[in-house]
């Protein structure tokens, strides 16, 4: 195995609960690019939540927006976009209605909600840091979806929505939950795993020549093809069992051990003399 690049999940992984990079964080990313490695991330986020990342970290690698339904340049000009159909988006976003999850909605450009005053979008605004539109009152769903999020705090129900979401729209549409509290619905097929294929053909990588470290199972995807994968510790048990390793938790700097652990033994055999 010859490990090259190493491609982070942000939220849950990369990020501490309190959405903070740790110092031994930074230290990790310094040691892998010293190795001559590459580095960027890949996250359910939207390019424009990846900004405060892209500036404090100075990526410079294309980086894996909306699980991967989006690749931009570091400057957030778009490489590549995959929407959903129209008449699945609609109808994914019916059914989140139906379960009573509050919907969200992407485009290449905008993040638009249900309801603006929601805790969970107070708390986004405070991660993202831009304000979001409000879905017209008629409830037309705009043309050009990158995804679909439902959002709720009973994680059963975003469980079951899921299950329905699927049932209906799996010839259309790929689904996986970030997070216990987010649905993520993008076009189908453009996951993380298409997303980390995609990382690795513009930067002339094979799949197998990259590292993955994820928490969420949003990320199975990328680890079945990874050429080495790691899971967080506050990962649940099916992510774990998807990954060849498990790290720490994000509590307790757990992406700076992988690092230590299984990524710079990896490219200090592999990439530096």
């Amino acid at each position: 195995m010859s490990i090259n690049m190493l491609v982070s999940d942000v939220d849950g992984t990369l990020l501490k609960p309190d959405k903070s990079l740790s110092i031994s964080s930074r230290e990790a990313i310094t040691k892998v690019r010293s190795t001559g490695m590459r580095f960027t991330v890949i996250s359910g986020r939207p390019p424009r939540g990846l900004r405060f990342l892209i500036d404090s970290l100075g990526l410079t690698e294309p980086i894996a927006a909306l699980n991967g339904a989006m690749i931009v340049w570091p400057n957030l000009s778009v490489l590549q976009a995959t929407t959903i159909h129209p008449s699945a988006a609609a109808g994914v976003a019916e059914i989140i209605r139906h379960f009573g999850l509050e919907l969200w909605l992407y485009t290449m450009d905008d993040w638009l909600v249900s309801d603006p005053l929601s805790p969970r979008v107070r708390h986004e605004v405070s991660v993202v840091q831009h304000e979001p539109t409000i879905i017209p009152s008629d409830g037309t769903i705009p043309c050009s979806i990158t995804k679909v999020l439902g959002v709720s705090d009973d994680h059963p129900l975003v469980k079951r929505c899921e299950a329905s979401v699927l049932e209906k729209f799996s010839h259309q549409i790929s689904a996986s939950r970030s997070q216990p509290h987010y649905l993520d619905v993008t076009a189908l097929g453009a996951d993380k795993g298409y997303g980390l294929t995609t990382l690795a053909r513009m930067t002339a990588n094979g799949s197998e020549s990259i590292a993955v470290i994820g928490d969420g199972p949003n990320d199975i995807p990328m680890f079945k093809i990874a050429g080495l994968s790691i899971a967080m510790g506050n990962a649940d048990e099916s992510v774990r069992r998807a990954a060849q390793h498990t790290t720490g938790t994000n509590r307790d700097d757990g992406f700076a051990h992988a690092v230590e652990r299984y990524v710079l033994p990896a490219a200090t055999r592999h990439v530096q003399p």
